[in-house]
């Protein structure tokens, strides 16, 4: 076979690959491996023996077969490594070039692949500084000759290694992943090298060094976005992300344009990154909504902001319905329903916030059930778990709605490997009342990407609901790990840890709650469950104070207003409860028909009790009037 022969092969297997005909691709490029070992072979050098099994294994990875698309890379690293030796030697060098130099580590083996390093700080070691590319009219990244360190004949180090770290990533291999992508140098290491090393550092829980790679990205490209939402989830300053825009673009806060010229882009991403860092904030509740209702002012019809303004009106902490929410912490629920309904009719395929949608959908649309209604009170009767879990964690009030199963359906069809897909599966299944099967999707969800708080979150719940306490307060602890601005995942710690009689435990849960949103009224009377179900003398008087302290922040939440009255109720103060009831219906009628009948009824009782039978009469006869 000639040499021009092989060149036009392998011309055609680029061409078939560029243009996404994976198995043809495979076949030509099968044909020029196997053209090594017959007639003629002897005359096709390792260099060239290298590029053929690259070209197979993009083959294979672009067929999704990444166990064969890593053997097939490994093994053009070990025909370059000859290649580059025999180089070295005939040149009259014993030590090797810069290629032999840069791959002395064995990292490419798979037993040091899978073996888990403490990364350095990204960078450190290395003499010179991070490659900076250039983009072509594909938008791809052009990196410079110089920078490319490693084998010749046309296999560059530095992607290899890539190829072999994306590999690893695609089948969920983080750590082997990890490996391989640290033996990359700093110089060599494009945008999207960067990038990826970053997201792997991030997932493996090495946040300064993720932290350090995502900037690099910026300084790079400040056009990267998705670098601008990692820094901000892990806790990045507004002003610092402020820092890596182009001059003279700052971040707009009153929705104005703040644009030198034309670079509208730039304005965009702004306001992205703005949203993003407040986004995570409970403390910045009104600056966030301000910035996320410029954004939909200003691009009514850009899918990703609508879907994070669905996002955060989930988040704002204000006071929970007493008759259940979809998120114990939940906010402006209509309006994140619309921003939700709306992304997804502008993008039916679109993933993204869907598992939030499911659970906003299955709580807040369908109809009302009576069995699951009597289920429900019973529940939250038997385990008494507290103002925010007791309405979060009882089963659903409402049957799956037609739009919730078309929702579900949608998500499948879209991407049935996505984690929100089955994240939203799941949420159905728990509103059927199916809770095993729900559980198995959560699973599902979780396996597919275990960064997924909302999938973590409906685990959480349907284990509190199954009675698997301890696998409960994992889940729920990883959820508020993942998210910490997250109320509903720290009520789903305090609930947990209280139902296994781990009562110091639920009190520091509901602590770190206060701490991380001081003036979140939610959070505030989590300490008061956890103390109320504590057994430790003086705990009620503890959990009056923090009842007291929540209805300070939020005087209209009615939840907290009943919890308080009971609180003063079991320690015999029964005129102390009913004065906390009627103050609350005096200066807070909720709107709500179930919250006003639930007050009214808790009143009877009170009056009952201390022996007010008319009164406690009048009281009932209010509830059955509203309810009626």
């Amino acid at each position: 076979m000639t040499s021009a022969s092989l060149t036009r092969a392998r011309a055609q297997v680029e061409d078939l690959l560029a243009n996404r005909l994976f198995d043809s691709a495979e076949h030509l490029a099968g044909f020029l491996v196997a053209s090594a070992s017959g007639p003629g072979g002897e005359r096709v050098p390792p260099s060239l023996r290298a590029v053929h099994a690259t070209l197979f294994a993009d083959a294979m990875f672009g067929k999704r077969e990444y166990r064969r698309a890593l053997t097939h890379y490994r093994r053009a690293v070990e025909l370059a490594r000859v290649a580059d030796d025999a180089t070295s030697v005939g040149a009259g060098g014993g030590g090797g070039g810069e290629g032999g130099s840069a791959m002395e580590t064995e990292a490419s083996t798979p037993e040091a692949s899978a073996a888990p390093r403490t990364p350095a700080q990204p960078g450190a070691g290395a003499s010179a500084a991070p490659v900076t590319p250039s983009y072509g009219a594909d938008g791809r990244a052009i990196t410079p000759p110089a920078s490319r360190g490693g084998f010749g004949g046309g296999v560059v180090e530095a992607e290899l290694k890539f190829k072999i770290g994306r590999c690893h990533l695609e089948l969920r291999e983080w750590r082997a992943a990890l490996a391989e992508l640290e033996t990359i140098p700093s110089r060599s290491r494009s945008l999207p090298i960067t990038l990826a090393l970053g997201k792997t550092y991030q997932r493996t829980g090495y946040e300064r060094a993720a932290v350090a790679c995502f900037k690099e990205c910026l300084r790079q490209c400040p056009y990267a976005t998705e670098a601008y939402a990692s820094l901000a989830a892990m806790g990045t300053p507004e002003e610092e992300l402020r820092s890596f825009l182009p001059a003279p673009i700052v971040a707009p806060e009153d929705g104005t344009s703040t644009v030198a010229g034309s670079d509208v882009a730039v304005e965009y991403i702004a306001r992205l990154a703005r949203a993003h860092a407040l986004l995570g904030r409970p403390d910045a509740a009104r600056d966030a909504k301000a910035a996320f209702g410029a954004m939909a002012k200003t691009y009514p019809d850009d899918v990703h902001a609508t879907t994070l303004s669905g996002a955060f009106y989930t988040l704002v902490p204000i006071r929970p319905r007493w008759r259940g929410v979809a998120a114990a912490a939940a906010g402006d629920v209509p309006a994140a329903v619309r921003a939700f309904e709306r992304a997804h009719s502008m993008d039916p395929h679109g993933v993204d916030g869907m598992d939030i949608y499911a659970a906003l959908l299955c709580e807040h649309d369908g109809d009302e059930s009576d069995e699951n209604d009597a289920t429900r009170e019973e529940y939250g009767e038997k385990v008494g778990f507290g103002v925010l879990s007791s309405v979060a964690f009882a089963p659903a009030r409402r049957e799956p709605s037609a739009r919730l199963a078309a929702l579900v359906n949608d998500l499948m069809a879209a991407d049935a490997e996505s984690p929100q897909a089955w994240a939203a599966a799941a949420t159905y299944w728990a509103a059927k009342r199916e809770p095993h099967k729900a559980l198995a999707h959560a699973e599902r969800a979780i396996r597919l990407d275990d960064r997924r708080a909302d999938a973590h979150l409906v685990k959480g719940t349907l284990c509190l609901r199954l009675g698997r306490n301890d696998a409960a307060v994992g889940a729920f602890k990883r959820a508020a790990a993942l998210e910490p601005s997250r109320t509903y995942a720290h009520a789903g710690v305090v609930a947990a840890y209280s139902l296994t009689g781990r009562y110091k435990e639920a009190l520091a849960a509901a602590k770190e709650a206060t701490r991380l949103a001081p003036a979140s009224a939610p959070a505030a009377s989590l300490v008061g469950d956890a103390h109320r179900k504590s057994p430790i003398e003086g705990s009620s008087d503890k959990a009056r104070r923090a009842y007291e302290a929540s209805l300070k922040l939020d005087p209209s939440d009615a939840g907290v207003a009943m919890a308080l009255s009971d609180v003063h109720a079991d320690a015999g103060r029964h005129d102390t409860a009913a004065g906390v009831l009627r103050r609350h219906l005096e200066r807070h009628a909720p709107a709500d028909v179930a919250v006003a009948v639930a007050l009214r009824c808790k009143l009877g009782a009170v009056l009952a009790a201390s022996k007010l039978l008319a009164d406690a009469l009048g009281a009932y006869q209010q509830a059955l009037t509203l309810g009626c």
